[in-house]
């Protein structure tokens, strides 16, 4: 009795296997939502929600649509670029990840205006380093705006050429005096010059 009892376990066990190993692997499921596709931007701000351009594509059954979509965040896009669109399987809508031409040229004309801070006349904005030490003010003063550099000493540092356009420039030294080194011709215009 315990053989044959061992027998239909073992044949039992053997049978499950067989239909285990009988069974044909499943095929992945297809998704019929397209993976990576390029759109153009046709308008870069949504008129109430911030993160969203509206893209034009043609799909990959060659239709063309519009629709509003998200952007990766700080992602720069302005109209007329094109973008590279995604669509994760498991979110329920296309993203845009990446820019293919940003690095075009934009004429000036199409720049948009940034973030804009309000001061009251006895206000003013302050930039300051990680450590709290104060770098930079500005503020709205008698004759127009201010900006003053808060450390005691200041390097203005350009790779290139500097230029000041004013209607009139005054250079003051309350301490000290005041240097000019160049490592070429040092030339002065006026139509009058006065030295002291």
């Amino acid at each position: 009795m315990k053989r044959q009892a061992s027998n239909i376990i073992v044949a039992h066990e053997e049978s499950v296997v067989d239909r285990l190993l009988a069974q044909e692997p499943a095929e992945p499921k297809q998704d019929a939502r397209p993976g990576c596709l390029v759109g153009e931007c046709i308008n870069a701000r949504h008129p109430s929600i911030p993160g969203r351009i509206r893209v034009q594509l043609e799909d990959t059954a060659g239709k063309t649509r519009q629709m509003w979509m998200p952007c990766l965040h700080r992602l720069a896009v302005r109209k007329g670029d094109r973008v590279l669109v995604e669509h994760p399987a498991n979110w329920p809508e296309p993203v845009v990840v990446g820019v293919v031409d940003g690095l075009a040229m934009r004429p000036t004309a199409q720049l948009l205006p940034g973030p804009t801070v309000t001061l009251n006349t006895d206000e003013s904005v302050r930039i300051q380093a990680n450590d709290g030490q104060d770098l930079i003010e500005v503020y709205q003063g008698e004759h127009g705006p201010v900006v003053r550099l808060l450390n005691e000493d200041v390097n203005l540092e350009v790779k290139g050429r500097f230029s000041v356009n004013a209607h009139s420039v005054d250079l003051g030294a309350h301490k000290g005096k005041v240097r000019i080194t160049a490592q070429d011709d040092v030339v002065v215009e006026g139509r009058t010059i006065r030295l002291n």
